[in-house]
């Protein structure tokens, strides 16, 4: 999480969840719900928010 955030992405992946997924070694539906890795997604999530709101982006193809 912590490298995709900080735009050290893979050949070919972006930031986003599916690439987190991949980079992280499980399935990209344990990240939904009550699953278990629910959580990682969240804080993914509010971390790409809060850094998009200070008017950044951690993906250089965006925006």
């Amino acid at each position: 999480m912590d490298r995709l955030l900080r735009v050290d992405l893979p050949r070919g992946g972006r930031c986003d969840i599916k690439t987190l997924a991949r980079e992280s070694g499980i399935d990209r539906t344990a990240l939904y719900g009550t699953r278990p890795y629910a959580h990682l997604r969240e804080e993914f999530e509010t971390r790409l928010t809060v850094i998009r709101q200070a008017g950044d982006s951690p993906d250089p193809r965006d925006g």
